[in-house]
């Protein structure tokens, strides 16, 4: 391995995966190398970068004992060779599904709106979390029986509803489903297995699963509920339930609920694309380089090298990492005409006067006929203290549906009017709205087996994938993309060398 070899790293996709990626690759470099000369003098403070919140992932001391001598060598290796980071984007900024749009004085957010307060995104850009500040998280779920109070289920309302002769038909319905839907080959068998047929059909989770994809939970990936709804082997599988009811003390916290209501954070002070500038400014810092409104349209390996072509650049690169769309990818790599399906995502910003009486900031929809499916209430009084509330409603399109702005602005209305819950008695302004194309992979079981064939042929060539659009899978949030980028550099930052 020679010093003066300079090696380089292409990173498709400025999403959270492709920030992430850069960040740590260039500060595997920048930071963490060894000194030869001098190897235990401390590592120099960076200018204009805040320090990486777990940059130790890159340091031997933190590698287990068992396995010092083996990772210690390979990491060292990486490090030295990672010298050159690209990063191509064709939006005009980095940050992929998170944006907003401005109306009048509002910035609106569209992609996500409530974050962990010790979320790994503010360990990796700890500059940007002085942007957000504290938000009562209060999920709740309207479905044709009422409001619940639990997202995505209420077990104790449920249970407090059925008599003893229900539940133990459940419990018999559940031990069946153990033997009916063992293979777990589809969402809905997969669902099936941990809480059967009759808790299937009391939860809504097949009506929330085919709005999300406009085709039946029959017909979807069981990849889908095995990432998206890991609650259902914590929280409902037999083990978990029996648990709950035996050990002493341990029934409140199955009363309260799946989730953690505190400790969460919401965007109030830059908008998202200034966040994500100062996030490409950071990048720069580190040694990035990054192209923005930039597209690859060739690459093709020689020997272990690729060379990639794009519209700004023409050059060789050790390794590509895809988090861009992953059947552009292929097509670009072998030059096919592939297609994977994906759904339009619409925001619809609107706004009625006064406080409806909902006792929740988030509502998911599990209604049968109901046609969006998250909204999400903020509460705004303006200069003479008129008090209205902003409703941000997002909703999928399949590909042969559409829906007008005010479809589903009616849709709303009626759907908590029909519960006779926080009536809407004003008039439901429409303020903005923003379409997001190709925001959702269609999780059915062919599409997911298709792009599964097409990620093992990138696999082959030595392209990596990562990342919602790099993968073909449903991330649900900024915490899970980084902690799959995590896991690709500790198990693949050998494939650098």
């Amino acid at each position: 391995m020679g010093d003066n070899k300079k090696n380089k790293v292409l990173i498709i996709g400025g999403g959270v995966s492709g920030i992430t990626l850069a960040r740590k690759l260039a500060l595997a470099h920048k930071v963490a190398t060894p000194h030869k000369s001098k190897p235990h003098k401390a590592k120099p403070a960076q200018k204009s970068v805040e320090p990486l919140g777990n940059s130790q992932d890159f340091q031997p001391s933190n590698i287990s004992p068992q396995n010092t001598s083996h990772n210690k060598s390979a990491l060292t290796e990486n490090q030295q060779k990672i010298n050159e980071v690209f990063l191509v984007e064709q939006k005009d900024r980095l940050g992929g599904v998170y944006d907003d749009v401005r109306v009048l004085d509002t910035q609106l957010d569209i992609g996500n709106f409530i974050f962990p307060a010790d979320g790994k995104i503010f360990e990796m850009f700890p500059s940007i979390k002085s942007d957000f500040k504290p938000v009562d998280y209060r999920p709740g779920r309207i479905c044709d029986e009422g409001l619940y109070t639990d997202y995505p289920v209420n077990m104790r309302r449920s249970m407090a509803e059925l008599g003893l002769i229900d539940w133990m038909m459940i419990a018999v319905d559940i031990a069946l489903s153990k033997l009916l839907y063992w293979r777990k080959d589809n969402a809905q068998h997969y669902i099936k297995y941990y809480i059967g047929q009759r808790l299937f059909k009391l939860s809504g989770l097949g009506i929330y699963i085919r709005r999300l994809f406009g085709v039946p939970a029959s017909k979807v990936h069981a990849s889908f509920p095995r990432h998206r709804m890991s609650f259902l082997h914590r929280k409902l599988s037999i083990k978990a339930i029996i648990t709950r009811f035996v050990r002493f003390g341990r029934k409140r916290k199955f009363a309260d609920g799946f989730f953690n209501r505190e400790g969460f954070l919401s965007r109030q002070g830059r908008s998202f694309t200034d966040i994500f500038r100062s996030i490409e400014e950071e990048l720069r810092a580190c040694g990035v380089k990054i192209f923005l409104e930039d597209q690859v349209f060739s690459i093709k390996k020689s020997g272990s090298r690729f060379r990639v072509r794009s519209k700004n650049f023409d050059e060789e690169f050790d390794s590509i990492i895809s988090t861009g769309a992953l059947d552009t990818t292929y097509n670009v790599v072998f030059h096919e005409m592939k297609k994977l399906t994906r759904l339009d995502l619409a925001t619809v910003y609107l706004r009625v006067k006064g406080r409806p009486q909902i006792d929740y900031n988030v509502v998911f929809n599990f209604r049968e006929s109901g046609l969006w499916k998250r909204a999400m209430f903020v509460e705004t009084t303006d200069e003479d203290g008129a008090q209205s509330t902003d409703i941000i409603v997002e909703t999928t399109f399949s590909p042969d549906e559409r829906w007008t702005l005010q479809g589903i602005a009616q849709a709303v209305k009626s759907d908590f009017n029909a519960n006779h819950i926080g009536r809407f008695d004003h008039q439901v302004e429409i303020v903005a709205s923003h379409m997001s194309e190709h925001a959702y992979p269609l999780y059915s079981v062919q599409e997911v087996e298709q792009a599964a064939l097409m990620a093992a042929r990138l696999g082959r060539e030595g392209v990596l994938l990562v990342g919602r659009e790099g993968q073909f899978r449903y991330t649900p949030s900024a915490q899970v993309a980084i902690n799959e980028v995590n896991d690709l550099i500790k198990k693949d930052l050998s494939q650098f060398r």
